[in-house]
C-alpha cells in the first residue's frame, strides 16, 4: 500500500510537472510565428489532388465511411481498412514530404466535417461540432491554445485554416504545429 501511496504521488507530480511545461513558452512569439507560417501552410492546400479529393468527397462520402462515427471511431486500429484508406493513402504519402518541420499533425476535414485524409489518427472522425472546423468553414484562420495533443503527445498549437477551389471554401485543413520546432524557427531568425 505505501509503495501505490509514493508511485501515485510520483505520477501525479510527473503529471503537474508536464502541465508546466506550456508555460515556458512566450506566447506571443509563438503567436506572431505562426501568422508568418500561414501563407506556407496556405499554399500547401493548393494542391491540386487534395482540392480533387476534398471536391470528390463533398460529392460523395466513399463507401468505406459510410458506417464511421465518433462513437465506434476509437476501435478502428491502424491496420483496419479505414485508417488505411485515410492514412496510408499516395496523396497523405506526397503532402508528408511538402509539410514544413515543425508540422506535428495534419488532417482535412470535408464540408460535413469528415476526415478526408491524415497523417495519424485523430481523436474524433467528425469535427463538424468543433470551433476548430466551424471557423475556418466561415473563412477565417482558427489557432488554438497551446496544448499536449491527445492524439500525438506533442506540445503544440492547433491551426485551422480553410481550403479553397479558386474562391470557394469545399473543406477544413488543421496542423498541429510543434511548440518547439516553432521557438527554433524563432531562434534561427535572430
Amino acid at each position: 500500500m505505501k509503495y501505490l501511496r509514493k508511485l501515485s504521488l510520483v505520477c501525479l507530480l510527473l503529471l503537474l510537472a508536464s502541465a508546466k511545461i506550456d508555460d515556458n513558452y512566450d506566447e506571443q512569439k509563438i503567436s506572431d510565428r505562426i501568422d508568418k507560417e500561414v501563407p506556407v501552410l496556405m499554399k500547401i492546400l493548393e494542391n491540386p489532388k487534395l482540392i480533387e479529393k476534398i471536391k470528390s468527397q463533398n460529392e460523395s462520402l466513399p463507401k468505406i465511411l459510410h458506417i464511421v462515427s465518433n462513437k465506434n471511431w476509437k476501435n478502428y486500429n491502424g491496420s483496419s481498412d479505414v485508417i488505411k484508406f485515410l492514412e496510408k493513402n499516395e496523396l497523405a504519402k506526397e503532402l508528408r514530404e511538402l509539410m514544413p518541420f515543425y508540422v506535428s499533425e495534419f488532417f482535412v476535414s470535408d464540408m460535413n466535417g469528415k476526415k478526408v485524409l491524415f497523417f495519424e489518427k485523430t481523436t474524433w472522425f467528425d469535427h463538424s461540432k468543433l470551433e476548430k472546423y466551424l471557423v475556418p468553414k466561415k473563412g477565417s484562420i482558427w489557432k488554438g491554445k497551446m496544448e499536449r495533443d491527445e492524439s500525438s503527445g506533442i506540445h503544440q498549437v492547433q491551426v485551422g485554416l480553410p481550403v479553397r477551389d479558386k474562391n470557394k471554401i469545399i473543406g477544413v485543413a488543421t496542423f498541429g504545429l510543434s511548440i518547439v520546432r516553432l521557438e527554433d524557427t524563432i531562434e534561427s531568425t535572430h
